[in-house]
């Protein structure tokens, strides 16, 4: 038969660990993010600026106020129905909000 041509290994277990070490925090850097950004899109629902709930404020429930009595309210979904506007349109603008409202390394580190 013939002799094999394969060269002998260079690498030990500390190299081989080492090189895993690194490849793992590469992976890390690279993925961590994505997955914060991921999750944000996720459980993004919020209400929109000046909707806090609570009804139009000030006043007596059932209290009489001089003056003309106010129109009924248009037909449609009340207020209390219509869902919040989300708060990212995609995966860049999600990345760019994020660092722009958190800074980068603490928005960008794993949430956990």
């Amino acid at each position: 038969m013939g002799a094999s041509t394969a060269a002998p290994s260079t690498s030990s277990p500390a190299r081989d660990a080492v090189a895993g070490a690194f490849a793992g925090a590469a992976a890390r850097v690279v993925v961590g993010p994505l997955d914060v950004v991921k999750i944000r899109l996720q459980v993004q629902l919020e209400a929109p600026p000046g909707g806090g709930g609570g009804g139009s404020g000030g006043g007596v429930r059932g209290a009489s106020t001089s003056g003309p009595a106010s129109p009924p309210p248009p037909p449609g979904p009340s207020p209390a129905t219509v869902r919040p506007l989300p708060k990212y349109t995609g995966m860049t603008h999600a990345l760019r909000t994020i660092v722009q409202e958190e800074g980068l390394v603490v928005s960008l580190a794993l949430e956990e």
